[in-house]
């Protein structure tokens, strides 16, 4: 990645901020153990993966029965680089052709896995869960990614960040990076919320953003030009483009507090292409 590559705003494009995300989240099974991560309590029960045939029932979903032109599909775990990476491209591709942007979150342990996605992903954040800048001590690969848009994307708990001062100057250090960088806080939903929230954030942290309200979006704002996603409990009101989740036992609902199935999108999809074809005939 050359220097020239990036972008304003920490390489965050503030137009794609907006865009629509439909969330799929191939798997609970992660390499790592974080008590934090939102998928924690579920994902401690539950190991399966996603079937291929959900996906593609969910993207008919989002194409034939929301009509939804400008999406970004985003994978998720869990790790999602555990899931099988031949499988990832197949869906990728065909993501692609249905006209929608891909988007990754992954902890980039497992870089031989993640390398051969360059090009069939279009937006990969690696989650830093240390109190490094990068991620990991060993991440020379992130240079040799040269189709898809890296970002490193920190955590704020107070465990990292005692002080506002402390984030600060961390920010300082994450705009010498070569690196697209954003932030990003705990839900309110999310295990332990209370232990890991930082104290100071609220006041120390919103009043000196340049800028609250991202396009319209109140769960973002800007610091030193780096995007800070922010938790709900922040928001004066929930966001107005609703998220859509696919979880690994094919249920797709609007939450993240569980994975039981609250939209029939299969019955919807097989309705809306029976009404298509006789349309055609």
């Amino acid at each position: 990645m050359k220097e020239s590559d990036i972008k304003e705003n920490g390489g965050i494009n503030l137009k794609n901020w907006n865009i629509r995300r439909a969330q799929i989240i191939v798997t609970y099974d992660c390499n790592m153990n974080c008590s934090f991560c939102i998928n924690y309590n579920l994902g401690k029960k539950k190991k399966e993966y996603i079937k291929i045939s959900d996906i593609v029932y969910f993207l008919q979903y989002l194409k034939y029965v929301e009509k939804i032109d400008d999406v970004i599909i985003v994978f998720l775990g869990g790790e999602p680089t555990l899931f099988p990476i031949d499988s990832l491209k197949e869906i990728s591709d065909l993501v692609h052709s249905m006209g929608y942007k891909t988007e990754f979150y992954t902890n980039g342990t497992l870089k031989e896995k993640l390398l051969k996605l360059d090009g069939y992903i279009d937006y990969i954040t690696l989650s830093n869960y240390g109190k490094g800048l990068l991620p990991f001590d060993d991440m020379d690969y992130l240079y040799e990614f040269e189709k898809s848009i890296i970002t490193i994307s920190k955590l704020i708990i107070k465990q990292y960040f005692s002080s506002f001062d402390d984030f600060d100057r961390f920010v300082d250090e994450a705009n010498k990076l070569p690196f697209n960088y954003d932030f990003s806080t705990i839900q309110e939903f999310t295990p332990n919320f209370d232990y890991y929230h930082p104290d100071w954030f609220e006041k120390g942290l919103l009043p000196l953003c340049d800028n609250q309200d991202v396009n319209g979006n109140i769960g973002a704002a800007l610091y030193k030009g780096r995007l800070i996603k922010l938790p709900y409990v922040h928001a004066k009101k929930k966001e107005t483009i609703c998220t859509l989740k696919l979880y690994p036992n094919g249920n797709l609902n609007t939450t993240w507090s569980n994975d039981n199935s609250e939209i029939n999108y299969k019955e919807m999809v097989n309705n809306t292409l029976k009404k298509i074809n006789k349309i055609k005939h």
